[in-house]
């Protein structure tokens, strides 16, 4: 049987007010039928089943890629889905714009369409902001020191995403049935600004090696490795990494075969000479009171400086790590001359009466271990010394501030090991070879032959055997 809702007639004057009863009053509320949002059919639901299906209609949706685009730029961007730019629906005020049903029977109404509304629920994807940046080349900062001045560069300048407003030309752009999202660019914050650069002004310090300019190969290494550094400027906390700064050492990108340490013995390989690059800028970071984070020293003594003092460094696997400690930017400065490498470190003013020395202390000695190698080559029981070899040795170095001749502070730099080139020590296992006694030829006198006296008469004939 029909339900029919029962209401009561009250008289009012001439007219009468209708008050439904009791059950229709709490009766749920549904959406006006034949409503639809963006093809999903919601007319007769609830407003509660209504989200729930624009829901599980997003939930296919959101995966949608939109194409991007920058404006007044011809860059290739990825195609995003709304999430990746940080738009998701809002299905709670998609369905409080649809109209409800009325509480009389009425005519079926006609199809009516309405658009889902979207909101802002995160920040764009990375990816974007890195396309945006990917191939352009951004000109960094860059001071040297040139005839008794600091001669600076000013970062160029860039573009980058404009994040604040993806989410809202998203928006737009699903709410007007588009797909393609014009993005915003604005000018790129500068890493050094012009003011930073203009505090650096005078040189903090200074550390000079010395090399053999002859060494063709070595010195190029040199020079190439060096080169790299000249003019960085870092601002308080950005470190410098020797390996990453430099790169890979290959014949391809211009190193050079020359001489190495290699586990404490004289060698050859690809940028040989490159640790002296590293020790002079490590005693510059020094000079400068510079945070030091990694160092470690080679496996033998260097010459060109004294023992705790020097900075090995191996791709992939040994670094030279420093930071701007300081509370104002600084910046690097190689020069290299035939026979000779500098390293400067620029900053603003130093700071008047500071003195920074490097002290060695606690030097010790212990011989070096004897490596034998065998060879047939040798007689049995005889020795050569292939190479001489060295001691080992190890030394602890402290770096002591000064501030009007009152140490104010005394840093451990470590204890450096030296293992000492080995003694090489080569043994013959060639045994003697037997003598062969060969005995001396005899000679046998040949046998005489008498001839027969002739006679006169018929020739004799020896008898044939039988």
């Amino acid at each position: 049987m029909k339900k029919v809702a029962m209401v009561s007639l009250v008289a009012v004057g001439s007219g009468a007010v209708v008050f439904p009863l009791a059950g229709a009053m709490h009766r749920e509320e549904t959406i006006q039928a034949n409503v639809f949002v963006n093809e999903v059919a919601v007319g007769g639901l609830s407003p509660q089943a209504a989200s729930l299906k624009l829901r599980q209609w997003w939930e296919g949706a959101r995966k949608t890629k939109l194409n991007v685009k920058a404006e007044g730029k011809s860059l290739a961007l990825p195609a995003l889905s709304p999430t990746m730019l940080g738009v998701g629906l809002d299905d709670v005020e998609t369905v409080r714009q649809l109209p409800l049903a009325g509480l009389l029977p009425g005519g079926e109404p006609e199809r009516t369409d309405f658009k889902p509304l979207f909101k802002k629920t995160g920040e764009p994807d990375k990816s974007l902001a890195l396309a945006l940046t990917k191939g352009s080349v951004k000109r960094p900062a860059r001071a040297v020191w040139q005839k008794g001045t600091v001669v600076r560069k000013e970062e160029g300048g860039s573009l980058t995403l404009d994040a604040s407003t993806v989410a809202d030309r998203t928006i737009a752009t699903l709410e007007n049935g588009q797909n393609t999202v014009q993005v915003a660019l604005i000018p790129a914050k500068k890493h050094v600004s012009d003011e930073d650069l203009k505090q650096i002004t005078h040189v903090l310090s200074s550390f000079t090696t010395k090399f053999s300019a002859g060494n063709r190969p070595r010195s190029a290494n040199i020079k190439l490795a060096a080169s790299f550094f000249n003019g960085q400027v870092l601002m308080p906390g950005d470190r410098i990494s020797y390996n990453e700064t430099v790169g890979q050492r290959t014949i391809r990108r211009g190193f050079k075969v020359a001489g190495v340490y290699i586990d404490g013995r004289h060698d050859t390989g690809v940028g040989g000479g490159i640790c002296q690059v590293s020790t002079t800028l490590y005693n510059a970071a020094l000079f400068a009171d510079l945070k030091i984070v990694q160092r470690r020293n080679h496996s033998l003594p260097v010459p060109y400086v004294p023992l705790g003092r020097d900075a090995t460094v191996d791709w992939g696997n040994i670094d030279l790590v420093f930071e701007n400690s300081s509370e104002t930017p600084i910046a690097v400065e190689s020069v290299y001359t035939p026979g000779k490498l500098t390293f400067r470190v620029l900053g603003p003013a130093p700071e008047p009466g500071k003195v920074v020395k490097i002290e060695g202390t606690g030097v010790r000695f212990s011989p070096g271990r004897v490596v034998t190698k065998r060879s047939a080559a040798l007689p049995l029981g005889t020795t050569r010394v292939e190479e001489s070899g060295g001691s080992a040795k190890s030394v602890s170095t402290f770096r002591v501030v000064m501030k009007d001749g009152k140490q104010i502070r005394k840093d451990s730099l470590g204890r450096s090991f030296y293992g000492g080139s080995p003694r090489v020590v080569v043994i013959g296992t060639a045994k003697p070879k037997p003598k062969v006694i060969v005995p001396p030829a005899t000679t046998v006198p040949p046998t005489a032959v008498t001839p027969a006296p002739r006679e006169d008469g018929p020739a004799q004939t020896a008898p044939l055997p039988e």
